[in-house]
């Protein structure tokens, strides 16, 4: 009974054993994927720019094609490569998954200050017997930057592309040797601007406010810097060279002694800056300050609200007085209207820096 006893219990203890080696978590399978980037991987990044188009100054957005190619190298990968698991090969589209599923980290990539989604036509990844990993994609996506009109029609505007890893801080994945192509000027990109300057730079983007005891938190980011010069040569014939006219247009009624005459030129000439500001207006949007078209919008205004204000109160003076003398009048303001309006003209190119 008591050998008995004593098997029973021994096999017992066994199980007992065999149970707690199963449960045990450091006897547990360790898993598949591998561990994000232990130290800051080193990207080079390089966007090449097909065609800008769809350039929206209402809405202050741009449509731009290209492509991206971000290109690392991979320690894990590389081991992987030298012991035989894995062999240099090319990934696209949906195989790039798999690729993921393998164990391959490819971070993911976004665009900070693109409207909506990003269409990705292909993507592509190719593996190195090294480790290199390259990353390319060929993209289109709409994009927003603020942008200043002030100096319209003579205005140069920076549209941005901005570029971060969406998971990866700074400590784990950093963009280096930024590019962007074509590294020449492409003048047949736009047909209404001429791009003048293009830069590439690598800043470091603190979101500290993300996380909860507010440490500091960087996240690298390309940035891209297309600098555009207006072609303005349509704006000055067809908008600033009519304005001027109509503003030159307001002097006649000092060669004129009909009242009646000059109150109707008058009144037409104003009817006819109103009707110019409602088509020069909806070339912009809404904005919190006076561009230089607006500008001198407002001085035509002005010209026609000053000619009427004189030949009126030359009018009312000669019915007043005998002695007025209203030709003199007028022939003073011949010669004084055209040069205020000259010095102030001059004054708002000083003004805006044209």
């Amino acid at each position: 009974m008591t050998t008995r006893f004593r098997s029973l219990m021994s096999h017992l203890v066994q199980t007992l054993v065999a149970l707690l080696l199963l449960l045990s978590p450091t006897c547990a399978a360790e898993p598949t994927t591998a561990p994000a980037f232990k130290e800051a991987t080193k990207a080079s990044v390089a966007i090449n720019i097909n065609k800008i188009y769809e350039f929206n100054e209402l809405n202050e957005t741009y449509v731009i094609d290209g492509y991206l190619v971000v290109s690392w190298k991979d320690k894990a990968l590389a081991e992987r490569m030298r012991s035989g698991v894995a062999l240099p090969d090319i990934y696209e589209n949906d195989a790039i998954d798999d690729l993921k599923a393998e164990g391959i980290r490819i971070p993911a990539i976004e665009f900070i200050n693109v409207v909506g989604d990003r269409s990705v036509a292909n993507r592509q990844v190719v593996t190195s017997a090294d480790g290199t990993v390259l990353y390319n994609e060929r993209f289109q996506a709409t994009f927003s930057t603020a942008m200043d009109f002030r100096k319209f029609p003579f205005d140069t505007q920076k549209l941005a592309i901005e570029l971060e890893s969406f998971s990866f801080d700074k400590t784990h994945f950093e963009f280096v040797n930024p590019k962007v192509y074509p590294e020449l000027v492409n003048q047949e990109m736009l047909a209404e601007w001429n791009i003048v300057d293009k830069q590439v730079a690598v800043t470091d983007q603190d979101y500290s406010h993300l996380t909860e005891d507010g440490s500091k938190t960087e996240f690298s980011r390309y940035n891209l810097t297309i600098t555009l010069e207006r072609k303005c040569d349509y704006y000055i014939w067809n908008f600033m060279l009519p304005l001027i006219l109509i503003i030159t247009s307001s002097w006649c009624v000092f060669w004129v002694d009909d009242f009646l005459t000059n109150i109707s030129i008058a009144f037409t000439l104003m009817l006819t800056v109103v009707a110019f500001t409602f088509q020069a207006t909806s070339l912009l949007p809404r904005l919190p300050y006076t561009t230089f078209m607006g500008m001198l919008t407002i001085l035509g205004y002005l010209s026609i609200f000053a000619s009427m204000v004189v030949i009126i109160a030359a009018e009312l003076l000669v019915r007043k007085s005998d002695t007025f003398d209203k030709a003199r009048l007028m022939r003073m303001s011949r010669y004084l209207y055209p040069l205020s309006i000259v010095l102030i003209i001059a004054f708002e190119v000083r003004y805006f820096n044209l």
